[in-house]
């Protein structure tokens, strides 16, 4: 079974709010790959209702609400459905995303 960090994406910020803030130093990659998918399921959204998106996707409309707000680990599972419902890929690129961090 895969392993889970301990509390949210957004918990690891410092000054601001999700997903603009800045981050604590030690926040890990993984916290910018879960601002990119979120900022990147926000524009594939654009404007579409959520509840119809996740019903029509088939994830919980709970878990499509925390991606966006940070407050939930996005799994591939879940990725892969609303990628292919949304013709839009959500994974990043790089494989080291930008992340504002704090000094």
């Amino acid at each position: 079974m895969p392993r889970r960090r301990n509390g949210a994406p957004r918990e690891w910020i410092s000054e601001g709010s999700w997903p603009d803030g800045a981050f604590r130093p030690d926040a890990p990659v993984e916290v910018a790959h879960a601002v990119a998918i979120a900022a990147g399921l926000a524009a594939a959204l654009d404007g579409r209702n959520k509840s119809d998106v996740a019903t029509e996707a088939g994830v919980d409309r709970s878990t499509l609400y925390d991606i966006l707000a940070g407050r939930a680990w996005p799994d591939t599972f879940t990725l892969a459905k609303l990628e292919r419902h949304l013709g839009a890929s959500l994974w990043p690129t790089d494989p080291e995303p930008a992340l504002r961090r704090t000094e």
